[in-house]
């Protein structure tokens, strides 16, 4: 009986800690520099600087860009455009990003950390189906430690 009851014990503390979710992502593990490629072309940067308990940084990117109706990207542009990080915010396991260009236009993107050096960006604008699928980045810098 004794054995039993410590194989059962063992069992529901083994299943207990696997069942754990992961920590939630602190913002300063999204920090560093992310970068996106189509057919081999540096199409989108995204630098994200700790400061203290904010986040700062730049998103330069094609000032243009083509996808299909499944949302896949058909096309960049060589002209870039770029952005200042305004604000950033976590929502659960996501960075809310808030970027502006010099006219004062705001555009809205989650960040979703997918890997140590890789995450997805999404846009958020209007229907989230209307738009191109997430675009996967991959970290080139890693924050300095």
């Amino acid at each position: 009986m004794r054995c039993i009851s410590r194989a059962v014990l063992a069992f529901v503390f083994v299943a207990g800690s696997l069942a754990q979710t992961p920590p939630a992502p602190q913002l300063s593990s999204f920090a560093g520099t992310f970068k996106a490629e189509f057919r081999k072309q540096t199409w989108l940067v995204l630098t994200l600087i700790a400061d203290g308990d904010k986040l700062s940084g730049t998103l330069t990117h094609s000032a243009q860009l083509s996808a299909d109706d499944e949302g896949d990207i058909t096309s960049v542009s060589d002209d870039m455009s770029s952005e200042s990080i305004v604000n950033t915010e976590l929502h659960s396991d996501s960075l809310r990003i808030t970027a502006r260009d010099e006219d004062g236009n705001e555009d809205h993107y989650a960040l979703t950390l997918t890997g140590a050096d890789t995450a997805e960006l999404r846009s958020l604008v209007g229907d989230e189906d209307s738009g191109p699928k997430p675009f996967k980045l991959k970290r080139t810098v890693s924050p300095a430690k």
